[in-house]
């Protein structure tokens, strides 16, 4: 059984004709754990715990693992765990084996700690370079770039309207001997 369960782990996409043994879908999930989201992987441990709480309840329910961890997982990925909280505080709340008690507020705490839309407005402000929905896009480079610029294109110190005067006439001057060069150069 544990090689078929490792089989089907392997090859998610293949479709299984008839009845999976409930013991054999909980290990093929078991096996897939490290490939799942997050949210399916807490779907899962969710299920397994409504499973081992209160078997005669879950039978009742007429779905398979799969379609309760799909369930659970969509739910969780939409923030609509509301029923879930209720549901596991229901169990804290009632006197219940230790063990089962400590396991339902560890997944109480793994749901309130998991914020789905939380990640994706962080995934987005990350991507756009924002912080508290201000756009960014490295203004403080840009600034400091341009900073940059205009100490290069500035000269130290500014000329005179005199010397610059005399700058020029000095570089129209030496064009022109560069020219009559040229021209005595060509007639020889």
């Amino acid at each position: 059984m544990e090689v078929i369960a490792e089989l089907m782990a392997k090859l998610p996409d293949m479709k299984i004709e008839g009845d999976i043994s409930e013991d054999l879908e909980a290990k093929l999930w078991e096996k897939r754990m490290s490939d799942l989201t997050p949210a399916e992987q807490l779907a899962v441990e969710i299920d397994r715990f409504m499973y081992n709480y209160d078997t005669n309840v879950y039978h009742d329910n007429n779905q398979t693992m799969t379609e309760n961890v799909s369930e659970i997982s969509e739910m969780i990925g939409q923030g609509d765990v509301e029923h879930l909280t209720e549901w596991l505080n229901e169990v804290i709340a009632t006197e219940t084996a230790p063990k089962e008690m400590q396991q339902a507020k560890e997944l109480l705490e793994k749901l309130t700690e998991y914020k789905p839309l939380a990640k994706i407005e962080e995934m987005e402000e990350q991507n756009y370079n924002m912080v508290d929905n201000v756009l960014n896009n490295g203004v403080g480079e840009k600034a400091r770039k341009e900073e940059n610029k205009k100490t290069q294109d500035k000269p130290a110190e500014k000329m005179s309207l005199k010397a610059r005067l005399a700058e020029k006439k000095a570089q129209v001057a030496g064009q022109g001997r560069d020219e009559n060069s040229k021209n005595q150069q060509r007639v020889l």
